[in-house]
């Protein structure tokens, strides 16, 4: 096992917790945070060469886990942004206005739009 393996073992022991509440406060449930995690770990595990600053190791995979929790959300409620007409899409092509797209966001979700 390398230096990098183990530094990246640690970090991950260290935020497995707060991975775990993060990715529930997006989905509610704990079967979807846990693949939420798992999903995070992944990517991250795969790419933890290219961070250039370890300190910094806690803001990016947040941001991993951010990232799989919208992509989680869009593929479990079939919804996407219509950029051309600026409305939330559902599969079926029935448009919601803004407002009820954003009242489907959850808090923390809303609180990254403001």
């Amino acid at each position: 096992m390398t230096t990098s393996e183990k530094e990246f073992i640690e970090n991950i022991t260290t935020y497995k917790e707060y991975l775990y509440k993060m990715a529930f406060l997006y989905v509610k449930n704990q079967q979807d945070a846990l693949e939420i995690v798992d999903e995070t770990v992944y990517k991250a595990y795969l790419n933890y060469k290219k961070l250039k600053k370890k300190e910094y190791f806690k803001t990016w995979i947040t941001r991993i886990l951010i990232n799989c929790a919208i992509d989680f959300l869009k593929h479990k409620n079939n919804l996407y942004w219509d950029t051309d007409v600026g409305n939330f899409e559902t599969q079926d092509k029935e448009y919601i206005d803004l407002y009820d797209g954003i009242n489907l966001l959850n808090g923390v979700q809303k609180a990254l739009l403001y």
